[in-house]
């Protein structure tokens, strides 16, 4: 009797498992959604760019927590706890692999949140892209793309979605990480012969007058560092700036830097140029002081006690000279017989002797010295005078001078050397 009792006991108890499990199912996975969720919405909430991306992810919350709980209810009526087990690992292997991509951006925007890597208005680099973050919903990030459609980096206003599926296999810089100042340079190179502390004062001069704000800011002043190239020295001005503000700041110190450079004689551009070299006929020598010199191949410029000089243009009825003269020194007081000249001062200052008259000449005057004028030019400047001289005529060949006075001893004429060449 007994054993009757507790048979019908336990077949009835296997009756009603199915439900109690189904029952403790449901139970469990709402407590567990209720929890979370009001976990989930208050952390996001602190934490998100945006108040209503966090109600769109709660919505899809909601919904995947509702889907499995009715899924596994209806499982558990089966009262097969193997079966349960089966089937929940089955339906999350499918939905892992259907859902993939949605799954892994959710994953990365609930990255974004908890790391946050950035956020809104940041200057990243995502995938090779450059730009501003405008916006960073469930599934994709938007930029305001920097460069893209010009050089350099300043919004071009064309908008980047990048989905956030791919932010798990890509490197992402960051300019304004924890500071908007970034630090930036300004590289120049000058030749070997300027005045390499008057270079540094000026680029620093600059980068002052630039960035007084951002270095009261930061506290960080601009600095120097310099290097040796084949050709000059490079000059590396270092100075903090604004991250999206960066191509208006290095132009105006690089604008500042040009203006002083170019009036200061002290400092001078060193810049990849090519020289026109003439190469001399005959023997390759050339007289000077009544000695011969090896022309050593090609001939690129002469010096001379005074100074020295380069052919630049020299044709059948024309040459073209630059000729400079160092401070305190003079040329000989001579004349030509068949051909004029025309000096142009393009450095320095210049004292012109026409016929025993005197005239001063400065930076970008000229004076014409006609046929059979006796001439003369001297430097009464601090320093180096540099002209231009055109030569015109029916000939222009070294041996038509005449030399009147000369500090060097060389009245006489000495073959192959031209009026500005002794």
């Amino acid at each position: 009797m007994f054993q009757r009792e507790t048979f019908s006991l336990a077949e009835g108890f296997q009756k009603v498992w199915p439900y109690i499990l189904g029952l403790f199912v449901m139970v469990v996975l709402l407590i567990a959604y209720r929890v979370s969720s009001r976990k989930m919405k208050s952390y996001l909430l602190k934490r998100a760019h945006k108040p209503e991306i966090v109600q769109n992810f709660l919505f899809i919350w909601r919904y995947v927590w509702w889907g499995l709980i009715v899924l596994f209810a209806v499982i558990s009526f089966s009262g097969s706890l193997a079966t349960l087990g089966i089937s929940a690992a089955f339906l999350g292997m499918m939905l892992g692999w259907s859902l993939q991509a949605p799954v892994t951006g959710i994953a990365a925007w609930l990255m974004i949140i908890l790391k946050r890597p950035f956020k809104l208005g940041d200057r990243v680099i995502i995938s090779g892209i450059v730009g501003d973050v405008m916006d960073i919903t469930l599934t994709h990030i938007v930029l305001n793309q920097v460069g893209g459609t010009i050089g350099g980096e300043e919004r071009s206003g064309r908008g980047v979605l990048i989905p956030n599926a791919i932010l798990f296999q890509q490197i992402i810089h960051n300019y304004t990480y924890e500071s908007k100042y970034i630090l930036d340079e300004v590289p120049v190179l000058i030749t070997h012969e300027s005045d390499l502390e008057e270079a540094e004062r000026i680029l620093l001069d600059a980068a002052h007058r630039v960035t007084s704000e951002i270095i009261q800011t930061t506290g960080h002043a601009p600095f120097v560092r310099a290097e040796f190239t084949d050709h000059g020295i490079r000059v590396i001005l270092r100075y903090y700036t604004l991250a999206t503000d960066r191509q208006r700041i290095s132009s105006e110190i690089v604008r500042a830097v040009f203006r002083e450079f170019k009036a200061n004689p002290r400092v001078e551009f060193c810049y990849p140029h090519t020289e026109v070299l003439h190469r001399p006929k005959g023997d390759g020598q050339i007289w000077y002081g009544g000695n011969r010199m090896e022309a050593k191949g090609m001939l690129c410029e002469e010096r001379r006690p005074w100074g020295g000089f380069r052919v630049l243009e020299e044709g059948p009825a024309y040459k073209v000279k630059v000729i400079w003269v160092n401070p305190r020194a003079r040329l000989s007081y001579q004349k030509h017989s068949r051909r004029w000249e025309h000096w142009v001062i393009v450095e320095g200052r210049a004292k012109v002797t026409l016929d025993g008259k005197e005239l001063v000449l400065d930076r970008g005057e000229s004076v014409d010295v006609l046929l059979g004028v006796a001439h003369r030019i001297e430097n009464v400047g601090e320093g180096v005078l540099k002209f231009i001289e055109v030569q015109r005529g029916d000939y222009l060949g070294e041996d038509d001078i005449v030399r009147l006075e000369d500090d060097y001893g060389r009245v006489d004429h000495v073959p192959g050397v031209s009026a500005h060449e002794g």
